[in-house]
């Protein structure tokens, strides 16, 4: 099991009202009395909607409409139960401080400082004003957008992502290709640093012989279609971009008029963030008027609270904490992103190989490369993958105590002895923070349903302008310390982007912990990380980023909580890549059960794990009558907490205006969960949400220790030779039967000539799983004779049910992955007897598949006459290590026989005999090639990429497998036995 260490602080969240005054609220209150006799409230109404803020000056004025008057009502209502019970930062409804854990804790009374900057949608609607006014971009800065990628006669770009101006999913824009041209080059290439607009419009005017308004109309088009970029976006993501906006307008001494307005706006902020909470009212009617002039929208302020009042809570409130991490680790379910990656990683090196480095955007773009994860297309978050081993196991413990639980009328209660049940073998993440909900009467833990952040930072990350320095300093310090400790060189660069949608951005703002960032479509100095510079590349266990310039890899990670499902494909996958090898800690999940109109709570010793929880559909509860109904059936308490997404806020169903908000939330959201509040609230009950930083005390560092420098191009593939290539769609546990029933019996269906060589792979396309069959002809006839007499077995067998279907193609060779064009034919006569041998590798034999096919590939090195160092440096390449004690308990006893065998020279079986007799003269020809200057890749790529293959026609699209059989090729060439029996034959030879 994993061992987490919590820090000496944390971050905590409350509401800025209290408990008595959410239970102090009557159906016959009167909603403006709340804003009168509260103006910290007033002002915090005011702030968060002015739409809402319209509707009370019609109450006030006493023109509003009935369905006015009661929607008014009903927001107003909901509102002040956020602010008197709800912890999560918004506006003026909660706050945030530091506290601390000590043997003598206390409370001081808050004191609030408040901070104000501009919404960032409004800020980008500004820079987007700006932007179309020719008098201001005439004087701007323009630069080449830098997730920009040229690869051989196209420019790629991932998406375009309006700058957080999008209005709909839909208005998204992937895959965009350019055709590479002249004119498009040098404006690219002048544009690799900021250069004047004016300026590179006179140069392409005189360049190019082009007036200056026709080179206007074609750079605009570039900028609307973000291949370059204006200065007005490099700010975009700051805390303040409102100063980047009034610097560049007091630079050029442009637009007086729009200056004086900014400069008026930064002013009349600081004169309210001055005022004291509650007496801003007409300070934001103020502002909002003078900030709509320049553009509309929906909000215009962004306001946080930070508390300094110093929180002391109890030492043994840690071991309370350490007791949620080790239930969450143990119960934390592998996701399906984990999953999408994973089939991503096997797709690559299919395609790619091992000793291959692709960049970034070839490889995303579906034309050039693979395109992104099929599940991509999906804006969801990713659901536990219900077919991996561990969730099963989980899943069914889980049942057992939830059926015990109904049974008996009681919680769920977990023990010590059931988390030994349900101790894995799983590297859980390095750092986080721990989200749980702290009871100051009870004195109790509960887990919040955010669970834990990604990584230590996430949440403190936005707030670190408001944060004490030591706080601050703590976190980067500690932060950096666990990354070095987890990634022995390699660079770890924060990555951020402005969303597709502009609210989002106030959420991603962030204060850098890295000597690296990245923000994605923009610009990036000489200095900083490039999308350019950003090449994939894999090992047997997993995809990595590798910066060129700097020589070593690359993490991205995220220092804030944006959900990055919400934002581009290019940064969820950098994201997931980058994390795919931990798995993250999350809040338990009951499966199916979570769907039960009632879930019993789970509770470790004192702390509450999951609440009891009421599940409510749209459908139960058509009308208010009905609703009750529901309740009472159900035994839901008066005093219970409404979920929808991640709100949650407190309703006491004793009041018709709670269970009226209840009402319309079912109607607007279909479905709503209720939890229970597990202890009676009054009026001195205060709880707070606790943000806990911690970090893995068991890191195992993941190290890289050789790195490709083979750069993939398009010019990879292309060849003269002809085949006929054919997709069999065989469900992936039928393939080796298939292999060794119907494959030989389609092969002499064919009647192929002798001088007709074949060969096979096996592959997933778009999530069918094939076989892919390519056979080399010489003459036209020959491929009529193919195409018809394949037609013919293929309506047999697909009529039989032996195929489900299948796909004539065309087959491009990748000629450079095995050495250029030059040496194709050799490597695909390779590939034919390969192919021979790997079906007979499948037959049943005394000793398993994964020991026999490490002996073919010894066999291979020893017939190749490898160095024993280049052999056990290609391997130390193609196994990282993992597992590795593991495997040597399961195959102890199989090396010792593998290496009986070579040492005695005797052949074990059919497909070693043919191994032997068969191939060694077409593995000499391969190690002929391997020697050659002119190469178009390493020889440890081509000798790589041929293991590889080999092990795909074995046993599939099988990572586990093949990182069995290099294990076991590992263990044999670095064995002191095989080391002998190497320098013996070695002798002979000589």
């Amino acid at each position: 099991m994993n061992d987490f260490q919590f820090q000496d602080y944390f971050m905590y969240r409350k509401p800025l009202g209290n408990f008595s005054n959410f239970l102090s609220i009557t159906d016959m209150m009167d909603p403006i009395e709340l804003l009168h006799n509260d103006p910290i409230f007033a002002e915090g109404v005011y702030l968060a909607s002015p739409s809402l803020r319209s509707s009370i000056n019609k109450l006030e004025n006493q023109i509003a409409s009935t369905k006015e008057k009661k929607n008014a009502k009903e927001t107003i209502f909901q509102y002040y139960a956020r602010y008197n019970t709800r912890s999560t930062p918004f506006g003026l409804f909660s706050s945030i401080g530091i506290g601390g854990f000590s043997n003598h804790p206390r409370k001081e009374k808050s004191c609030y400082e408040k901070s104000v900057n501009v919404d960032l949608f409004w800020a980008y609607k500004v820079a987007d004003k700006l932007e179309s006014m020719p008098e201001i971009l005439n004087t701007l800065k323009v630069v080449a957008n830098n997730a920009l990628q040229k690869s051989n006669d196209f420019w790629l770009l991932d998406t375009r992502s309006h700058f957080g101006l999008m209005n709909s999913r839909s208005d998204i824009r992937e895959d965009i290709t350019v055709k590479s041209n002249q004119l498009i080059d040098y404006v690219i290439n002048c544009t690799e640093e900021p250069i004047s607009y004016q300026t590179l419009i006179d140069d392409i005017a005189e360049k190019f012989s082009q007036s200056s308004d026709d080179v206007k109309e074609y750079l605009q088009t570039l900028i609307k279609e973000e291949f370059l970029i204006t200065e007005l976006k490099f700010s975009l993501i700051d805390d303040n971009p409102l100063d980047w906006f009034i610097n560049i307008l007091e630079r050029d001494q442009n637009n007086s008029e729009l200056l004086e307005k900014l400069t008026e706006i930064k002013a009349m902020i600081q004169d309210y963030t001055d005022r004291n909470i509650g007496e801003g009212n007409n300070s934001i009617l103020a502002l909002e008027n003078k900030m709509s002039q320049i553009v509309k929208a929906n909000a215009y302020l962004r306001v946080d609270l930070y508390d300094h009042a110093e929180l002391k809570l109890a030492q043994h409130t840690k071991s309370s904490l350490q007791n949620i991490l080790k239930v969450l680790s143990s119960f934390s379910s592998a996701v399906n992103s984990q999953k999408e990656i994973k089939n991503y990683h096997e797709k690559f090196i299919a395609r790619y190989g091992y000793e291959q480095l692709v960049p970034l955007q070839l490889l995303l773009n579906s034309t050039s490369g693979l395109g992104f994860p099929k599940g991509y297309s999906q804006t969801e978050v990713s659901k536990q993958n219900n077919e991996d081993s561990k969730n099963q196991k989980i899943i069914e413990f889980l049942q057992r105590k939830f059926e015990k639980a109904l049974r008996d009328g009681k919680e769920i209660i977990l023990s010590d002895d059931d988390l030994k049940d349900l101790n894995f073998d799983t590297e859980q993440q390095i750092s986080g923070e721990l989200y749980c909900f702290y009871n100051f009467k009870s004195k109790k833990l509960e887990v919040s349903s955010l669970g834990v952040s990604q990584m230590l930072g996430n949440t403190f990350g936005r707030f670190h302008s408001k944060l004490p320095n030591t706080i601050v300093t703590k976190n980067v310090n500690k932060t950096k310390e666990i990354f070095t400790e987890a990634y022995p060189n390699t660079i770890i660069t924060q990555l951020n982007e402005v969303p597709y949608f502009g609210r989002g951005g106030n959420i991603m703002i962030s204060n850098s912990l890295k000597s690296h960032q990245l923000e994605l479509r923009n610009y990036t100095t000489k200095k900083e990380m490039s999308i350019n510079d950003i090449y994939v590349r894999a090992t047997s266990e997993e995809l990595y980023f590798y910066s060129k310039k700097y020589e070593k890899r690359v993490i991205f990670v995220m220092n804030n909580m944006f959900n990055y499902i919400n934002g581009s494909k290019l940064l969820r996958f950098l994201l997931e890549v980058s994390n795919s090898d931990f798995q993250n800690i999350t809040p338990i999940t009951l499966g199916s059960l979570d769907s039960y109109n009632h879930v019993p709570a789970i509770i470790y010793k004192d702390i509450i794990i999951k609440p009891e929880t009421w599940n409510i559909r749209k459908s139960e509860a058509k009308t208010l009558d009905s609703l009750k109904n529901w309740l009472t059936n159900n035994n839901v308490p008066p005093f219970v907490r409404m979920k929808y997404t991640d709100q949650i806020i407190y309703l006491d169903l004793s009041r018709t205006i709670d269970l009226t908000m209840l009402f319309q939330s079912i109607k607007k959201h279909s479905f709503i969960q209720l939890l229970d509040v597990h202890s009676v609230c009054t009026n001195d009950t205060e709880i707070l949400e606790l943000v806990v930083p911690f970090t893995r005390s068991d890191v195992n560092a993941h190290q890289i220790y050789h790195y490709a420098q083979n750069i993939y191009t398009l010019e990879d593939s292309g060849s003269k030779e002809k085949y006929f290539y054919a997709k069999i769609y065989v469900n992936k546990q039928r393939q080796t039967s298939f292999l060794q029933k119907e494959y030989p019996l389609l092969l002499k269906y064919l009647k192929l000539p002798e001088n007709l060589q074949w060969f096979y792979i096996r592959y997933k396309d778009d999530g069918k799983d094939s076989i892919r069959l390519r056979i080399r002809y010489v003459e036209d006839k020959q491929l009529v004779q193919l195409y018809s007499r394949f037609i013919e077995w293929a309506t047999k067998a697909r009529k039989n049910i032996q195929i489900s279907g299948y796909e004539i193609s065309e087959y491009i060779p990748e000629s450079a992955r095995y050495g250029g064009k030059k040496y194709s034919s050799i490597i695909h006569s390779f590939f034919y007897y390969d192919s021979i041998l790997d079906l007979l590798l499948q037959k049943k034999a005394e000793q398993t598949i994964e020991v026999r096919t490490s002996l073919s590939i010894i066999r291979m090195f020893l017939m190749m006459k490898l160095s024993l160092q280049d052999q056990q440096k290609l391997i130390k390449n193609l196994f990282d290590g993992k597992h590795k004690l593991k495997y040597e308990k399961e195959y102890h006893n199989s090396i010792s026989l593998l290496l009986d065998n070579l040492c005695t020279k005797n052949q074990t079986d059919e497909a070693d005999i043919f191994c032997v007799m068969n191939m060694k003269k077409i593995t000499e020809k391969i190690s002929s090639v391997l020697k050659q200057k002119d190469l178009t890749t390493d020889w440890q790529r081509i000798l790589g990429s041929l293991i590889h293959m080999r092990c795909n026609r074995v046993y599939g699209i099988n990572s586990e497998l093949e990182r069995k059989t290099m294990f076991i090729v590992d263990k044999v060439i670095n064995s002191k036995r095989y080391t002998d029996m190497f320098l013996e034959v070695g002798n002979e030879t000589k």
